[in-house]
């Protein structure tokens, strides 16, 4: 995906939000087996959204470099277009990922 995003520092203790949105695209694969015929489709999907949330603290080890530990949540939303056939009935046409991680960051102030 394609995105910006900004971090703020909420005092001198080095405590720090960060957030990203963007834009997000996957390619995805389907497979439907009807009797004894497999139909496989990979598709790109349509433009989607994401974004990223993080809370972290930083503490300084030398004049300009400070060191840290973030905890961040990373999740997108792509719309999808395949047609029932492939899909099936009931098919969501959304495709959802989400994921969380802890990170250590390295800042040059």
């Amino acid at each position: 995906g394609y995105g910006g995003g900004i971090t703020w520092y909420l005092d001198q203790k080095l405590l720090f939000v960060t957030t990203s949105l963007g834009f997000a695209h996957t390619t995805v694969q389907m497979s439907r087996t009807d009797g004894s015929t497999t139909v496989i489709v990979r598709e790109p999907s349509k433009a989607g959204f994401a974004m990223e949330l993080g809370l972290g603290k930083d503490w300084w080890v030398g004049d300009e470099w400070s060191i840290g530990i973030m905890a961040q949540f990373l999740g997108f939303w792509v719309p999808i277009d395949t047609s029932e056939s492939v899909c099936g009935e009931g098919c969501s046409k959304t495709i959802q990922a989400y994921s969380g991680g802890i990170l250590f960051t390295a800042t040059y102030n």
